[in-house]
C-alpha cells in the first residue's frame, strides 16, 4: 500500500477517478423534462420579444411558462432527475 501512495501515477489516477465520479454525479442529478408538446406565441418588434401580455420577455421564459401551464393542466409529466431514466 505504501508503494501505491508514493507512486505519482496512483495519485493522478485517484484524482481523475474522483473528478469523473463527481462529473457523473452532477450529470445524473440534472433535471430533465419528459417529452411534451407545448405551443406558445410571441411578437418580436425592434429586436425585443414580447409575450401575449405585451411585456418584454425572452423566448426561454415563454417556453418555460408554456411547459408549466401544460404541466398544471395535466398534459405533461413532472420534471425529474436524469438518473430516473437510467433505472426505469
Amino acid at each position: 500500500m505504501r508503494r501505491m501512495a508514493r507512486n505519482p501515477r496512483w495519485v493522478v489516477l485517484g484524482i481523475c477517478a474522483m473528478v469523473a465520479a463527481g462529473t457523473l454525479g452532477w450529470y445524473a442529478i440534472g433535471t430533465v423534462r419528459p417529452d411534451c408538446a407545448v405551443s406558445f406565441g410571441y411578437v418580436e418588434r425592434g429586436g425585443h420579444v414580447r409575450g401575449p401580455d405585451g411585456k418584454a420577455t425572452t423566448v426561454e421564459e415563454l417556453r418555460a411558462k408554456a411547459y408549466r401551464d401544460a404541466y398544471d393542466s395535466g398534459a405533461c409529466e413532472k420534471p425529474h432527475s436524469r438518473w430516473h431514466d437510467w433505472v426505469s
